[in-house]
């Protein structure tokens, strides 16, 4: 009699021990967000920012600009004209300026460049920030416009 208690309940144990488990096809898809959307956190900046429009006669508008409100350093601001024809180069450096500045608050620069039909163009900000007394770099940030396509 024992023998047969012990089993039924090793059987009605093991049933209720059981899952069951269905998967279902999942048809939706995946994406990323927008990466204008994320916003690093800077020890020294405030903002770094990059934009690109089209200007017409083959030119394009870049904008670099950057905000900080401390003092006792300096900024170098690079703005950079990158294009890409797709191939497995990547982005290329098209034109290039560098400003530097010493105040605090927004500061930035636009440049009009002529951008040639058959790539897809971007414009890449890079800040440098230094101690004005010592020149040692404390801070380097970039970002990057959306793509335009000529």
């Amino acid at each position: 009699m024992k023998k047969i208690l012990a089993l039924s309940l090793s059987v009605i144990m093991m049933f209720s021990c059981c899952v069951f488990v269905s998967a279902e096809t999942n048809t939706e898809t995946f994406e990323l967000p927008d990466q204008s959307s994320v916003t690093p956190r800077y020890t020294h900046l405030d903002s770094v920012s990059a934009g690109i429009s089209e200007e017409g006669l083959g030119f394009v508008l870049c904008e670099s600009t950057y905000s900080c409100m401390y003092e006792n350093y300096t900024f170098v601001l690079t703005c950079t004209l990158q294009r890409t024809d797709g191939s497995a180069a990547g982005w290329q450096t098209y034109k290039t300026a560098t400003e530097t500045f010493t105040d605090l608050g927004t500061n930035g620069m636009s440049k009009l460049w002529f951008a040639p039909a058959g790539y897809a163009y971007r414009t890449h900000t890079t800040i440098v920030i230094k101690n004005s007394r010592t020149s040692k770099v404390v801070e380097t940030a970039t970002c990057a416009s959306p793509v335009i396509y000529k």
